[in-house]
């Protein structure tokens, strides 16, 4: 997505530390999702420990309209960093020549930057739903 779709995205969506089938990340809920029955969630969670998921539950919460970013880490030229704690997700949105705009986030906080294109970052696929 683009730099402005995902600023849409975590300005206007719950968007929550987790864990889902013992791997760390973060969840993203529509603007207009309702939690499943049976399931809970906590919105001020400061650790991943804090919404954890099983298969069976993270079926639901996919059924609902959930995405669940694994905290893939970041590459930095051949070394690898924060896998397991740290999110690291490129936009689609360039910033100059040798830049683009990102999706950085750990178990407290997410937020946008703009890092080196020699870095290596995940991706998230997405498709326009009509």
């Amino acid at each position: 997505m683009t730099s402005t779709e995902w600023e849409y995205v975590f300005t206007n969506s719950l968007h929550i530390p987790a864990t889902v089938c013992g791997v760390a990340g973060r969840l993203l809920f529509p603007s207009d999702w309702e939690c499943p029955d049976g399931l809970t969630y906590v919105t001020d969670a400061v650790s991943y420990k804090t919404n954890v998921y099983t298969l069976k539950q993270w079926e639901q919460l996919q059924r609902s309209g959930a995405v669940f970013l694994p905290a893939s880490g970041y590459r930095h030229g051949a070394d690898v960093y924060g896998v397991g704690n740290d999110g690291s997700y490129w936009f689609a949105t360039p910033d100059g020549e040798y830049s683009a705009w990102s999706l950085y986030f750990r178990s407290d906080v997410a937020y946008m930057y703009s890092y080196g294109r020699d870095s290596g970052q995940a991706v998230r696929l997405v498709q326009d739903v009509k």
